[in-house]
């Protein structure tokens, strides 16, 4: 008895069948790749969901305590501004030599801090700082440029 390779078993297989068995046995084994492939892809693109949404998660989370972080870093000014806490600010800031003769005045509804700059975008800025480290809101920013010096004055109630 003579011993066959597996593929000339499968040829002589192939070359027994009437044309029409030839033909659904090819259909067959067509449905079964594309099936195959169907079924790849499917999972591939679920397991492809499952990450998106993994790191989307993981981006608002990150997003969400790093918002909590900088609130945190800010240096807070309490809701009664000193003369300290914007000391603190102006250094924090590397303001100390551009903002002068900062006076703070509080009144029933409103405090007043009126300072002296020589560049409109510190103060600018010394003002945001102000305005967001503090439970009050800015409600009025008055500046006068005169020669070289701008007085600025800002109104939070």
């Amino acid at each position: 008895m003579a011993k066959y390779s597996w593929g000339l078993m499968m040829n002589n297989f192939l070359t027994n069948l009437e044309t029409r068995e030839r033909t659904l046995v090819l259909i067959a084994f067509g449905l079964i790749l594309s099936m195959s492939v169907i079924f790849g892809v499917n999972s591939f693109l679920n397991n492809y969901s499952t990450s998106v949404k993994n790191l989307n998660k993981a981006k608002s989370d990150y997003e969400y305590v790093h918002s909590k972080a900088l609130v945190l870093e800010r240096p807070a000014i309490s809701g009664y501004i000193t003369n300290e806490s914007l000391e603190i600010l102006l250094k924090k800031k590397n303001l100390v030599s551009v903002i002068s003769n900062i006076n703070i005045s509080n009144n029933e509804s409103a405090v007043t801090i009126k300072f002296n700059t020589t560049n409109l975008k510190d103060a600018v800025s010394l003002s945001e700082d102000i305005a967001n480290n503090n439970s009050m809101k800015l409600s009025k920013i008055i500046y006068i440029s005169s020669q070289d010096k701008i007085e600025f004055e800002l109104i939070l109630n």
